[in-house]
């Protein structure tokens, strides 16, 4: 079985968490109050997403190398 890209979706979420967490930087100075939640429920998700995938990748490689 190939092994997923787990480089490439760490970096992707974690580039998709820090748009959307500069987005709700930039609706609060706009105050645009009701989307700043959205965006940053987002970040958190996507960040958090980015987290796990390596947390996998690591878990992965260690249970490769036994």
């Amino acid at each position: 079985m190939a092994k997923p890209p787990f480089a490439a979706l760490i970096c992707g979420f974690a580039a998709v968490g820090t748009v959307l967490g500069f987005f709700a930087v930039q609706f609060r100075a706009e105050g645009n109050e009701e989307y700043v939640s959205y965006a940053s429920q987002g970040s958190y998700a996507m960040l958090f997403t980015a987290f796990m995938v390596g947390v996998t990748w690591y878990r992965i490689r260690k249970a490769e190398s036994d």
